[in-house]
């Protein structure tokens, strides 16, 4: 029989509103993407726990316990992307649940390894080209690297070949400097990355930070999973946090994860400890709750967008 909590009181002790208020220094598009992770791992745990029953297996009891730990330690800071490291965890809990545990330390062990040459990686990059220098860095906005050069030139071996015996054909037939012919040629020639990137530049200079901050905001608002942030609001942004969405998230994941519905003025009651709404807001066809359940239907992906193109929550 599934409890039904009515009181505040009776909600987890992990469970701190002040923390869900702390919003409005935050980075916009960093914020809402916080929130829609949350919201995922809100739908994640109703998925297995509810109407996908027979994925139950993902999280027995230690795996609920540990999405519960996850939960209470994330709910601080609740304005931090949070869904790597649930997948993450959840990836080493059916590792061990399918496989074993040895298997699931050989997987944990050369994750950490991965990370740890990333990381390394990183380092020696700013070392060796300079601390002043750009170096890529996993922003969701991908740039050609040097991998992709070298990449590009073994792949374009017959091209490179065949770019030195056109240069040494036409230095010979018109005496004109094979350097030159050679820069003129290249010149033309578009070094792709791998994923589809290319160097830009404007007016004939490496694209500066203030300009590339406009292009990844351009490729952050761009429709993505048939959203558009035409369709959004400034307003319905920053609604996201008056209305304490993270927080009603995450009380919905707790709820999945012990098998409990929540009332909706205890919701209230613990989203606006103030009273500013009630059981009535949370309505599905009053103001709260029509937020809410419009968020949940994919309106989290417009305001998404654009937060894109906000610099602070005010603009």
């Amino acid at each position: 029989m599934t409890t039904t909590i009515r009181h505040v009181n009776e909600l987890p002790d992990w469970f701190d509103i002040r923390h869900y208020e702390q919003w409005e220094d935050k980075q916009p598009y960093d914020a809402v993407y916080a929130v829609d992770d949350r919201l995922w791992f809100a739908y994640l745990t109703y998925s297995i726990c509810g109407i996908h029953p027979e994925d139950k297996d993902l999280l027995n009891d230690e795996g609920r316990l540990i999405m519960l730990n996850l939960l209470a330690e994330t709910s601080m800071h609740p304005y931090q992307r949070i869904a790597n490291d649930i997948t993450t965890k959840l990836f080493h809990h059916s590792n061990e649940t399918y496989h074993g545990e040895d298997y699931a330390h050989f997987r944990r062990k050369e994750e950490q390894e991965e990370n740890a040459i990333d990381a390394a990686g990183l380092q020696e990059a700013e070392r060796i080209i300079g601390g002043d220098s750009p170096v890529r860095k996993r922003d969701g906005v991908n740039h050609v690297t040097l991998w992709d050069v070298m990449d590009w030139m073994k792949e374009s071996d017959g091209t490179i070949k065949e770019i030195e015996a056109t240069s040494q054909r036409l230095a010979d037939q018109y005496g004109w400097d094979i350097d030159s012919i050679r820069s003129a040629i290249q010149g033309h020639i578009p070094v792709w990355g791998s994923d589809g990137s290319d160097f830009l530049v404007v007016n004939d200079f490496p694209t500066i930070p203030a300009v590339l901050n406009r292009i990844e905001n351009h490729l952050r608002s761009l429709p993505t999973r048939h959203n558009d942030a035409d369709k959004a609001r400034y307003s319905d942004v920053r609604k996201l946090f008056e209305y304490r969405v993270a927080a009603y998230a995450d009380l919905k994941t707790w709820s999945h994860l012990v098998g409990c519905t929540i009332t909706k003025k205890c919701l209230a009651n613990a989203l606006f400890p103030d009273g500013r709404y009630g059981e009535i807001d949370m309505m599905p066809s009053k103001t709260v709750g029509r937020f809410i359940q419009r968020v949940e239907s994919g309106y989290i992906a417009d305001l998404t967008a654009k937060a894109a193109e906000m610099k602070t929550m005010q603009t």
